[in-house]
């Protein structure tokens, strides 16, 4: 931010310090040159400004628009050919269930006393993929492939399974 370049440039100044660039036509000994920073820092801040408000502009577009705004799908959505959440009739054979009833089931199991320790340990057994997928069947390589109690936390809190969709904007 402009405030942090100028407050740095204060101490640095305070300590005797100026500045030169080699690539742009300043130097903070001189009073212009002084100017000529303050301007460029001005610019950078303005383009840091502008690129976050066209990106949260698409946010919200994609949002309105209903479709999916990235990041990991949750279990048991696909997306359609217009980028929205639809249900995935993903075939788990280890559990006889396609991945929307699956994630259907864990739901309702919670909600009749099971606990998110007993669900993952359940998963577990059953030999559940435990993936977290984006969109284009991407998978993340990351994850350990076992199910946590963590993980369904996080799915029994999210406002997809109960018909919201939550947009955060800055």
């Amino acid at each position: 931010s402009l405030s942090a370049l100028i407050a740095a440039h204060d101490q640095l100044a305070a300590a005797g310090v100026t500045i030169r660039s080699a690539t742009e036509p300043f130097d903070t000994s001189t009073s212009i040159g002084t100017f000529l920073f303050q301007l460029l820092g001005s610019l950078a801040q303005l383009e840091r400004s502008t690129i976050k408000e066209r990106m949260t502009m698409g946010r919200a577009r994609v949002a309105k628009a209903g479709k999916w705004g990235g990041g990991v799908l949750p279990l048991g959505y696909d997306l359609d050919e217009k980028n929205s959440l639809t249900p995935s009739r993903r075939y788990i054979e280890s559990t006889g269930l396609t991945e929307d009833a699956l994630a259907r089931d864990i739901i309702q199991r919670i909600a009749d006393g099971s606990s998110a320790v007993a669900e993952a340990k359940r998963l577990n057994a059953l030999r559940v993929p435990c993936q977290k997928r984006y969109k284009g069947e991407k998978l993340d390589g990351n994850t350990s492939g076992i199910w946590q109690a963590s993980r369904i936390n996080q799915m029994i809190r999210n406002p997809v399974y109960y018909g919201r969709r939550v947009y955060h904007s800055n």
